[in-house]
């Protein structure tokens, strides 16, 4: 099986993960995607604590150091306060960048003080969300405003992330991790109350398939030996127990769509075998490369931003 693209590293007595640091700030979102890769749509209404965050990272600082925090739901901005939260999190020390990923359709709400904590504001576009022009100009003009990097992506399509029928195949749960980018490639460390995990997806399939919520996380601990836990866990090769539950970045690609929330779950009503676009998860085995083929990077404005979905896509399949 070919090796992991990244791994974190420990320089300077801190483990330098590849990318950053994901703080969940809510589980409930505002839109339910049918291929949320939170699975916020199944999820009780939850918000981070300020307190156990700044707890949390202050801890992490002593042994970790992300080149960022991105702070995601669910949807972040339907935090009752995540002015306090972010604070608390910067507070703890454990990096100079944030960076709030949203949905933009709440984004006319985000206070000044807000725009002034983060030093980037990531938008994904959605079909049909609603988010309109006149949403994202404003957006732009307070970016300017404030001296803050906005970054906005659309996703016309998505590929399907969870199982909740699984499956017991060892040697395919292997092969899907091996193509998972998420794992091998774009570093999506998480922290949700007090433990540190791979990737979110891990964090919410115990809870969508009703195991033991901490099953494949590290208790956050201030004790002697606890660094060189966390960084032989993350840099382990092998699969955690959610992903035969996972099917990673493999899953067959479809167009995006909202559903009911009540349906959201019998979508995911499937074994992992019928999820898998096989061929694009061989392609991932030999290439590894980081790209995100359902990502259209743009800041062209919505209408343009769909034209051009289809072309990226053809790009990304012939690469």
């Amino acid at each position: 099986m070919p090796e992991a693209v990244v791994h974190s590293r420990l320089e300077d007595d801190l483990i330098i993960p590849p990318t950053g640091l994901e703080l969940i700030a809510v589980d409930h979102c505002n839109v339910s995607c049918k291929s949320c890769n939170h699975g916020s749509p199944a999820l009780k209404e939850w918000s981070a604590d300020p307190d156990v965050v700044l707890r949390n990272l202050s801890i992490l600082a002593k042994y970790y150091r992300p080149r960022f925090i991105k702070v995601l739901g669910g949807e972040p901005l339907l935090h009752r306060n995540l002015l306090e939260l972010i604070r608390a999190a910067r507070a703890s020390g454990i990096s100079d960048y944030f960076l709030l990923l949203t949905n933009g359709v709440l984004l006319h709400e985000m206070t000044d003080d807000l725009w002034q904590e983060f030093d980037e504001v990531e938008i994904s576009m959605y079909p049909g969300l609603g988010l309109s022009d006149d949403n994202l100009t404003g957006a732009r003009q307070r970016a300017r405003r404030f001296g803050k990097k906005l970054t906005v992506n659309t996703y016309d399509f998505f590929r399907p992330t969870f199982s909740l029928v699984g499956t017991n195949d060892e040697a395919l749960v292997r092969k899907i991790y091996s193509a998972c980018k998420i794992a091998n490639c774009w570093g999506c460390h998480a922290i949700y109350q007090d433990y540190f995990y791979k990737c979110a997806q891990s964090i919410c399939i115990p809870r969508l398939v009703e195991q033991a919520p901490d099953v494949d996380g590290v208790e956050i601990r201030d004790v002697e030996g606890f660094q060189a836990e966390l960084l032989a866990f993350v840099n382990a090769p092998t699969p955690l127990a959610s992903c035969k539950h996972c099917v990673g970045t493999v899953g067959k690609q479809e167009e995006h769509t909202q559903i009911p929330r009540s349906r959201w779950k019998i979508e995911l009503d499937q074994p992992t075998e019928d999820l898998i676009d096989y061929d694009w998860m061989e392609h991932s085995l030999v290439w590894k490369d980081c790209h995100d083929d359902c990502k259209i990077p743009t800041d062209l404005g919505w209408d343009k931003a769909a034209r051009a979905g289809s072309w990226w896509q053809r790009v990304l399949r012939r690469n």
